[in-house]
């Protein structure tokens, strides 16, 4: 339309306009369309064009915004697009579209910030969802995953600044299942920017250690190309042999003024010293042993007040013995032996330290979830491995969810070979629930037998390979350590697993009366949990025949 306009004003040019034809030829079509765009600019209107959508009811014209997003990165029309829509207060709605926001900088800082600030104040079943939330955005790209390391870095170093050090670890470990080694070669980048030259020197051998051992892993040792960092690491951190890493770190912690104990109390520190002490088969040299133990000693009790106070000690040695009764132990448990009473002082001894005991669980766990073990173990009574689990469980309540599992795994691998020791197993699981882990033994749903109780389908698929009997065993065990009120959570999977073994009223028995009555007490409660989602009508129906007068 503006180049017929001007093709019009031509055509009535007269020819004693010939003398401005020079200043006329200027009106061309982008002087018609400022002139059109000064006339009618409504900044109201304009401002308002992205929140509305530009068409459509407002949820489906940003809707669209998210979807060009996802496939235009980095376009900068629809950066500030989003930008509005932030304005606008539908953040959590952004939040929502996940990781195909994360290349728009400013909108993932932002977010960012905001998850951030949440994290501070929230409860700790809200900072998992955020944790888990921020894993997948902050870790999009190379420079996602530093920005939010380096905000984490100085948000950690304020005295209330634990929540946000666990949440760099987590990060760090769900960066290195992705991208694989190169993450822990980035480790000394985050170092605090007031570290001294020991603690510079401990954060590289860190990183060294993190990096052989996630290489040595995956099976890679130069981690994900588009990670790779441009600039040589040099002493922030490279390629070693774990042997070497460990050695190296092993000796600054030996010095007389040994770096800060925080840096070698990263989890995944914990879990490579775990590994390489107790994993079954593992053959140290005399040299790697001491600089394990040591070293886990070092950050499972030493105290350390520094600058403001001192690095006490007084508990390491305490530590390092209790560590060395555990190895011990758990060499004789991988070797069959039975346990008489110098090991059994030992293994008690070793359940009490804490790191001790995540230690033997780390020995027992891959041994009892093979099927093979299962398939060479001839004894009747349960293994030695057992004797440790409970004596870990009442004494260590922060290792249950290991706890949890280990006995999941043992009974998928077990099968139903060797229905007493299984029982024992059950009455393990048992004492895990009533210590806490109740939701984690009903319904985690991915980890294997007992766990597999999110929906009907899972609960079923468990019922079809274990044996009916060992399932009631399992109910009635529980119903025993549990008292009303329930919840639906915990009453929903209970049913499910009460249907699929078969579990009557008559099937009780008249020699356990006491069966019966925790039937009648577990239906009597339900009749006051909201179920939700609601109980289906054969499931309504089966509650009904527990309540029944009569036995049939």
């Amino acid at each position: 339309m503006a180049s017929l306009v001007v093709e019009w004003t031509k055509g009535l040019q007269d020819e004693e306009l010939a003398e401005e034809s020079a200043s006329i030829a200027a009106f061309d079509e982008a002087y018609y369309l400022r002139e059109l765009a000064k006339e009618l600019f409504d900044p109201d209107k304009f401002s308002g064009v992205f929140t509305s959508g530009g068409s459509g009811p407002p949820r489906e014209g940003r809707q669209l915004i998210y979807e060009l997003s996802a496939k235009h990165r980095n376009c900068l029309l629809l950066n500030y697009a989003i930008q509005k829509i932030l304005q606008a207060g539908h953040e959590d709605e952004v939040a929502s579209v996940g990781s195909s926001l994360a290349s728009y900088f400013g909108v993932f800082h932002r977010l960012m910030a905001n998850r951030l600030k949440e994290v501070a104040q929230a409860d700790a079943d809200r900072v998992d969802s955020l944790a888990a939330e921020l894993k997948e955005t902050c870790c999009q790209g190379q420079h996602t995953y530093v920005h939010a390391q380096q905000i984490l870095t100085e948000l950690g170093q304020h005295p209330r600044g634990s929540r946000f050090r666990r949440l760099s670890q987590e990060l760090e470990a769900h960066a290195a299942a992705q991208r694989g080694a190169i993450v822990w070669q980035m480790h000394a980048w985050f170092a605090a920017k007031s570290s001294s030259e020991p603690e510079v020197a401990a954060e590289a051998a860190v990183a060294q250690l993190l990096s052989a051992a996630e290489a040595r892993r995956q099976g890679r040792p130069e981690g994900n190309a588009a990670w790779r960092p441009a600039p040589p690491l040099g002493n922030r951190g490279g390629p070693a042999g774990p042997n070497q890493a460990m050695q190296r770190l092993h000796a600054l912690y030996s010095a007389d003024t040994p770096p800060p104990i925080n840096t070698i109390r990263h989890p995944q520190v914990f879990k490579v010293l775990l590994d390489g002490l107790f994993m079954p088969g593992a053959q140290l040299a005399s040299e790697d042993h001491e600089a394990h133990v040591e070293l886990l000693a070092l950050a499972a009790a030493a105290v350390d007040d520094r600058p403001s106070g001192r690095l006490d000690l007084e508990d390491v040695d305490v530590t390092k013995v209790a560590l060395q009764q555990a190895h011990a132990v758990a060499q004789s448990a991988a070797m069959g032996v039975r346990f008489g009473p110098r090991e059994q002082v030992q293994a008690e001894a070793a359940a009490q330290c804490a790191v001790a005991a995540a230690g033997l669980m780390r020995a027992m766990a891959r041994p009892l979830g093979s099927a093979q073990y299962w398939r060479e173990y001839h004894g009747s009574a349960a293994p030695a491995f057992l004797t440790l689990l409970s004596l870990i469980i009442p004494q260590q309540p922060a290792l249950n969810p290991q706890a949890v599992d280990i006995i999941a795994a043992a009974l998928k691998a077990m099968g139903n070979a060797k229905p007493d020791i299984a029982r024992t197993l059950l009455e393990l699981g048992v004492a895990v629930l009533a210590a806490g882990q109740v939701m984690r033994m009903l319904s985690a749903g991915k980890r294997g037998s007992l766990t597999e109780f999110d929906n009907t389908a899972a609960a079923e698929q468990w019922a079809k390979t274990a044996d009916p009997s060992l399932v009631r065993h399992f109910i009635f065990c529980v119903l025993a350590a549990v008292s009303p009120p329930f919840s639906s959570q915990f009453a929903s999977p209970i049913i499910r697993l009460m249907q699929a073994s078969g579990v009557k009223r008559s099937r009780a028995g008249v020699r356990e009366g006491q069966r019966v009555e925790q039937l009648e007490e577990f239906a009597a409660a339900c009749a006051h949990v909201d179920f939700r989602p609601p109980l289906s009508a054969k499931q309504a129906a089966f509650l009904h025949s527990l309540q029944a007068e009569r036995l049939y």
